[in-house]
């Protein structure tokens, strides 16, 4: 699975030989690997929210990482949290900018949820069917 950051000409890409997150410059016509994010489980589906510059990974132990992708911060590339999902594996990925909630998904074991986009106090998930 991959997506791309277009405001920072930045393609991201599971990587499950390495675990992480492959990170790919494409601002150019030929793309220029920068570099591997290391994840706590072997990836699976992404998606971004470039306006609060994050990356949502779906992860094999059923968890979702959220990382920075902010290039301009100093912590780029670092793990935010790790959200368990109580799931077999999250594998589908997609963020909804006007209400600013990743909603994920396992095929593993059918289930659905939905979390708010920034951690804190508010970032919480619902089970199969809600959102």
């Amino acid at each position: 699975m991959s997506d791309i950051d277009q405001r920072a000409h930045l393609l991201y890409a599971a990587d499950r030989t390495d675990q992480g997150i492959d990170v790919f410059d494409i601002a150019s016509p030929q793309a220029k690997f920068i570099q591997t994010i290391r994840m706590p489980s072997n990836p699976n589906g992404l998606a971004i929210a470039p306006e609060l510059g994050r990356l949502f990974v779906g992860s094999a132990d059923g968890s979702v990482v959220i990382v920075n992708i902010n290039t301009s911060s100093t912590t780029y590339g670092a793990v935010i949290t790790e959200v368990k999902t109580g799931g077999n594996g999250v594998d589908l990925l997609d963020y909804g900018a006007a209400r600013q909630r990743v909603y994920a998904a396992s095929a593993a074991d059918g289930n659905s949820i939905s979390l708010h986009a920034t951690p804190g106090p508010n970032m919480t998930h619902f089970g199969a069917g809600q959102n």
